[in-house]
């Protein structure tokens, strides 16, 4: 969970942190379980940490595979970009760079 939706929930890291190493011992004793079921031994110690690593890739959140198109992402920066820094010094460091683009490429 990113840092600013963490302090928006109000949700302590180390209630987070202790969150996820319990979901990823959960998915471990099942990994493990059925390990020792198919090969009728505990894993060994490469084994134990292909399962741990399995484990660890199983409790994470999937990926985001659709990106939203640049112009939405433009217009989500400038907003951001405003809100931290108000209209006024955005549009001028706009310009300026555009004064200095033009000035390059002249």
């Amino acid at each position: 969970m990113p840092a600013h939706l963490r302090q928006t929930l109000k949700v302590p890291a180390a209630q987070l942190q202790t969150d996820i190493q319990d979901a990823v011992t959960d998915a471990l004793s099942v990994l493990t379980a059925g390990h020792e079921e198919r090969q009728v031994h505990p894993p060994g110690e490469r084994a134990a940490y292909a399962l741990a690593c399995q484990a660890a890739d199983q409790t994470r959140s999937p990926k985001r595979t659709v990106l939203p198109p640049l112009t939405e992402l433009r217009e989500r920066w400038q907003a951001s970009a405003i809100a931290a820094f108000g209209a006024c010094t955005v549009h001028r460091l706009a310009e300026r760079a555009r004064a200095a683009a033009t000035a390059v490429w002249a």
